[in-house]
């Protein structure tokens, strides 16, 4: 996954490192008359009364960062982002049916710094697109808490899609108050609520650099069940029985190929990947001399709760691919 580059979080909405902001300041202010029946909530929950203030020209990198988040689902954004006189964030639409998404510079520029978190300002902006893309902003009967929590839980997983870590996903809602509104559920609720939108759109499921299971230990008989593209199921064992290195063991496996009843044996080199829920087995015969190395069967990781059972797919030098299922005996 492509991660999104650090000039352009640098210049997030506006452009924290850059002084002139426009390029065309004649062109860039419009005095904005909102909508009666509207939304009408900002993002840290106090409420949006105003229906007039005036509006400014965003960044090109603001613009830029809009597309990517609601392509990232697949979609094209049908809504326009303005900096304006507001108290922070929110989602709006004006007198003449103009879906936007305005933004206070001065409040996005003091949020990042105090964060010194980029991604604080790719949630925000995710959190507001959230509420056109859900068609909040369309209902013309406010906020509740339901409704931010959805799209507080948009923005984690837009961190996670664009490629930021957990971390990243919770320091734009680290800073809310403790205390929620009417409109906004407590800060707790938004940092968990935006947990689980990081954790279903992450590809590993883990925060970045984090080392899943690092007692997790290949040693012993795990019970063997698999079977081949030919619907030949193969059940035996596997046997490791010697730690070669900090994440590679050595052992034997022995099964039974059941549409034939022919009994395979075969050394085994195992190789525990960690860091990618992955392990490698690469089978020797010993009854060859020198020894014939099949292609490396790989299959991811996946663990009950105390770690004793894997499974994954395999495939053989012969290219018949193998449900695997291995399973801690003692």
């Amino acid at each position: 996954m492509r991660t999104p580059n650090r000039r352009l979080f640098n210049h997030l909405l506006g452009g924290a490192l850059c002084s002139c902001l426009f390029s065309n300041s004649a062109l860039s202010q419009e005095k904005l008359v909102l909508s009666n029946d509207r939304f009408g909530c900002n993002f840290f929950g106090s409420s949006a009364n105003r229906n007039e203030m005036w509006t400014f020209a965003s960044s090109s990198e603001a613009q830029e960062l809009m597309v990517k988040i609601v392509e990232s689902v697949g979609l094209r954004p049908n809504f326009a982002i303005r900096a304006a006189d507001v108290d922070n964030a929110q989602a709006d639409i004006d007198q003449n049916g103009r879906r936007l998404i305005l933004y206070s510079e001065v409040w996005v520029q003091r949020m990042l710094a105090k964060s010194g978190n980029y991604w604080a300002g790719v949630g925000l902006l995710a959190h507001e697109c959230a509420h056109h893309l859900n068609g909040d902003t369309l209902l013309g009967t406010g906020s509740h808490p339901q409704i931010e929590l959805a799209a507080d839980q948009f923005a984690g997983s837009t961190i996670a899609r664009l490629g930021g870590c957990l971390k990243d996903a919770l320091s734009l809602f680290e800073m809310l108050p403790e205390a929620g509104s009417p409109t906004h559920p407590p800060r707790r609720a938004r940092l968990e609520a935006a947990t689980v939108g990081w954790r279903s759109a992450s590809q590993s499921g883990r925060e970045c650099g984090e080392s899943p299971r690092p007692d997790f230990n290949m040693l012993g008989e795990w019970r063997l069940t698999y079977a081949d593209d030919r619907a030949c199921t193969y059940t035996g064992s596997l046997y490791v029985q010697k730690r070669t290195g900090d994440s590679t063991y050595s052992g034997y496996q022995r099964h039974r190929m059941e549409c034939s009843g022919t009994i395979v044996q075969q050394n085994a080199a195992i190789i525990v990947d960690r860091a990618n829920y992955r392990i490698e087995i690469r089978y020797s015969n010993p009854r060859s001399n020198p020894p014939t190395h099949y292609d490396a069967d790989r299959y991811s990781l996946r663990f009950d709760d105390d770690g004793g059972i894997i499974r994954g797919r395999n495939a053989d030098a012969a290219g018949n691919g193998r449900n695997v299922t291995l399973t801690r005996v003692k």
